[in-house]
């Protein structure tokens, strides 16, 4: 069978880098980050990159050092995926080798080389954040780059767009332990373009949210939404991404066709 040597992922259990072999189940979507030569640092001439990534339904641990791992880059040979875009919104589950970042071009802490693809769900109802649909968005100057947006940290408001989605973290006690911490509902909001938020970070591209009780985001789940509320580097542990926004309000954003 396709999947019978790969080592599949299991709550609790450690992954390791190349040579095993692992088999992951997740959603498939794009985050959009500027890369050569800048980095961010020069957006009118850095060229855009559209990496794919893999979200899981709950985190891994990879070679006893990585923890709370819910974002995988994905790596494919065009050779023998020449449609891999077609997986984009779909889930998958994706068996491949593991390895650690080592390159600008790559944007999460373990990327995986992609081996074999099995699509689970061909079911797609939500509007994806993919390259078309961001370039139909910006304007078309002759330069490779878009000007990226710098944003306001705390305490003055911010208003960002992009797709609502949520994964599980581990929390308290260990932050990474599935055998004792308990499980999160961490909201994130995928942007649709990186952006810089004052003296915090360069090239975000996702955002925690951080929801007061009398708003209930689930109804926008999966879903394009305008956020609007106050942006800060993370002061707690419950925090798991480099910038988190507290909101004020949130609206669903109507695609123009």
């Amino acid at each position: 069978m396709l999947y019978a040597s790969a080592a599949v992922a299991q709550d609790g259990a450690w992954l390791h880098y190349d040579p095993e072999v692992v088999t992951l189940r997740g959603k498939v979507t794009t985050i959009v980050k500027y890369g050569a030569p800048g980095y961010g640092e020069s957006p009118e001439i850095d060229d855009l990159e559209i990496p794919i990534i893999l979200v899981l339904p709950l985190p891994v641990r990879v070679a006893e050092t990585m923890t709370n791992i819910t974002h995988i880059q994905l790596v494919f040979h065009t050779s023998q995926f020449p449609d891999y875009r077609t997986y984009i919104g779909k889930e998958a589950s994706i068996k491949g080798k593991l390895f650690e970042a080592v390159t600008g071009h790559h944007f999460t802490p373990v990327l995986l080389e992609v081996e074999a693809v099995k699509i689970i769900s061909t079911a797609n109802n939500t509007p994806q954040r993919s390259e078309e649909r961001f370039l139909a968005q910006r304007a078309k100057p002759a330069k490779k780059g878009m000007p990226k947006g710098s944003l306001p940290r705390k305490p003055e408001i911010a208003q960002l767009e992009g797709d609502l989605t949520k994964v599980i973290k581990y929390g308290a006690p260990n932050y990474g332990d599935p055998e004792t911490d308990e499980k999160l509902d961490v909201p994130l909001l995928m942007l649709l373009s990186p952006v810089d938020v004052e003296m915090v970070e360069d090239n975000v591209a996702y955002v925690q949210l951080i929801f007061p009780k009398n708003i209930r985001y689930q109804q926008y789940l999966d879903r394009s939404v305008r956020v609007t509320g106050t942006l800060s580097q993370p002061s707690e542990k419950r925090h798991f991404v480099n910038v988190v926004m507290e909101v004020k309000m949130i609206e669903p954003v109507t695609t123009k066709k």
